[in-house]
């Protein structure tokens, strides 16, 4: 009989975008722990929580509400 292994799945969150020399860079975290990760990751290095990144451009509440606040200051 085989044994079934439950993982953990979730998608990062963007937390941050900005541009630096013509190029987007962006920020992303591990959905369980909150460590700051890279694309390049199929698993958090930190608590191994399985990424899926097909949603990995929505952004996090936190970071929607942080650019509400700023575009008031536009």
């Amino acid at each position: 009989m085989r044994k079934l292994k439950l993982v953990k799945v979730g998608s990062p969150e963007l937390v941050s975008c900005m541009m630096h020399d013509g190029t987007q860079m962006r920020d992303y975290q591990c959905p369980e722990c909150q460590h700051g990760i890279i694309e390049e990751y199929k698993n958090c290095p930190y608590c191994g929580t399985e990424l899926d990144w097909k949603n990995k451009d929505e952004r996090s509440k936190e970071f929607e509400r942080v650019l509400n606040i700023l575009s008031k200051y536009e």
